[in-house]
């Protein structure tokens, strides 16, 4: 456990917070390729992220749901404006 300067232990989430910041500048400094990354934000209505906050089984398949359609949309925009 960690302490203070005058040797009282530090609350838990100072150590959750050391971890979570050791665990990126591991990620940065040794997982990630050192080339530009891409990151998405992924925004749902309110109402549906009740509905998924409450169904796990459900809310660990909207990635690959969003993931399929956005690697299709150029493919069915491009097909669409064929058919004008």
């Amino acid at each position: 456990m960690l302490r203070s300067e005058a040797g009282r232990p530090l609350p838990d989430y100072i150590e959750r917070a050391r971890r979570m910041a050791e665990t990126a500048a591991l990620l940065v400094d040794e997982v990630l390729p050192d080339r530009p990354l891409r990151q998405w934000v992924l925004s749902l209505p309110h109402a549906l992220r009740f509905l998924l906050a409450g169904n796990p089984a459900a809310l660990t398949r909207v990635p690959g749901v969003v993931y399929r359609n956005s690697r299709l949309w150029p493919q069915n925009a491009y097909l669409e404006i064929l058919s004008l």
